[in-house]
């Protein structure tokens, strides 16, 4: 076995140095270790020799522990004590001269459960490897120290999104409710669409009736009775044309958003035993079908 630093020797003494009794062969061993140390520092080699060989006459007879910490107990702020004074990092698989009989060893990190374990010395340089294992998880203690706690998992997606807007659902939202919202939406502006077209073809009506008033030869085509009548009645004619296309443009329009919002809404993904519907070419062949169960 090597023999602990100059470092340590001081640490032990420290150690000690709150002990009511030493056990003469610790004292010695610490003191001589001591006495290298400082020779060394004050270039007595001589002193330092001599000091060094009475250590090594002793260690025999020193215990020492050995604390290893194992690969998966070194986490973010361990801490290992012994008597309760550190156990540094560097003095980790260092073997630490301690006193002849009972030691308890304590190691702990954040969010970890305490570790315990106790050693017994013997007095006749008996040395004692002793390994921390992994720190068992403490959640009660991460929750008191405002660590983040774990998501519950769940089969069902937080949000889906519709291909026909933004809009989200929650897992609580019955399936296909953003795009049955989406169809109504489009059918809603569809009827809009044709009641603009109605609305439309009032104007278109009105204006060519009063063009007849002034002009009854548009009717079959035949000439106005004067210029001025054709001159009153031209522009009302003209407007009645621009309205009526209006109005067939917002019924075509109109009725082919109503068709889509239907279908948008009607193939949204339901609950077992909702509604469906289908669409097919029609048994003539000239269009399409649509059919459906509610």
């Amino acid at each position: 076995m090597r023999a602990p630093s100059s470092r340590k020797a001081r640490r032990s003494i420290r150690h000690r140095a709150r002990c009511s009794i030493w056990p003469p062969a610790t004292n010695a061993w610490g003191a001589f270790k001591a006495a290298q140390a400082l020779a060394q520092n004050a270039g007595q080699k001589q002193r330092a020799a001599a000091a060094a060989a009475k250590a090594a006459e002793i260690e025999p007879k020193v215990g020492h522990i050995t604390v290893w910490i194992a690969p998966e107990a070194r986490v973010a702020s361990l801490e290992v004590q012994c008597d309760g004074e550190t156990v540094r990092p560097a003095e980790w698989g260092e073997p630490l001269p301690y006193d002849p009989g009972p030691h308890e060893l304590a190691a702990e990190a954040p969010g970890h459960r305490k570790w315990t374990s106790h050693v017994e010395l013997r007095g006749d340089g008996q040395n004692v490897d002793i390994t921390v294992p992994a720190l068992e998880a403490d959640p009660a203690a991460r929750a008191a120290a405002g660590g983040p706690a774990p998501l519950p998992l769940s089969s069902t997606s937080p949000t889906q999104t519709s291909p026909l807007g933004d809009a989200q659902e929650t897992p609580s939202s019955p399936p296909g409710m953003t795009q049955r919202i989406a169809g109504l939406v489009i059918a809603g502006i569809g009827v809009a669409g044709i009641g603009f077209g109605i609305a439309a073809y009032v104007t278109a009506n009105a204006k060519y009736q009063d063009a007849l008033g002034f002009c009854p030869g548009l009717a079959n085509g035949t000439a106005c009775p004067s210029q001025d009548a054709t001159t009153k009645a031209q522009p009302l004619r003209d407007g009645a044309i621009t309205w009526s296309t209006v109005s067939t443009v917002s019924f075509i329009a109109g009725g082919a958003a109503v068709a889509g919002g239907l279908v948008v809404f009607f193939t949204a993904p339901r609950a077992a035993g909702g509604a469906q519907i289908g669409i097919g070419p029609a048994s003539q062949g000239t269009g399409l079908s649509v059919s459906g169960r509610f």
